[in-house]
């Protein structure tokens, strides 16, 4: 259902000006595929064609995705690892691709003492965002 939302609102927005294109995938996503035991082999199989899918409708535009918020990561590293492991491997399979670092950026929980430990911060998005566009302008100079 949200890779049809996702194609849906992706060809929306192209055809609402001649000029809009896609310039990356950012993929930032495998918390829920963690916690619903999705197994690792799977997960790599389904993220590897939704990315050949992606480049097939948009063109080869880079691909660039994240590790979890590491606060929640490290205590639910039994369920994350297998996922985020499979992450790293398919930017590592996929030419114009790259993984970005999250360890030292805290989550809501760490920075406000609220209970969500699963988000990053909106200090720690900023930075994060920042990664994102680092490792994209990589991408397009290799």
């Amino acid at each position: 259902v949200l890779y049809d939302k996702m194609i849906e609102m992706t060809n929306y927005a192209l055809a609402l000006n001649k000029n809009n294109r896609v310039v990356a995938f950012l993929w930032h996503q495998g918390e829920h595929d963690a916690v619903e035991g999705t197994e690792a082999g799977i997960y790599h199989s389904k993220l590897s064609t939704m990315l050949k899918e992606m480049r097939s409708l948009y063109g080869a535009m880079p691909f660039i995705a994240a590790d979890f918020v590491n606060d929640w990561k490290m205590k639910n590293l039994a369920i994350c690892e297998p996922i985020v492991d499979k992450i790293r491997q398919v930017t590592e399979e996929n030419e114009k691709s790259a993984f970005v670092e999250t360890k030292d950026l805290q989550s809501n929980s760490q920075k406000t003492g609220s209970a969500d430990d699963i988000h990053f911060c909106r200090q720690s998005l900023c930075v994060l965002g920042e990664r994102y566009f680092e490792q994209y302008k990589k991408v397009l100079d290799n």
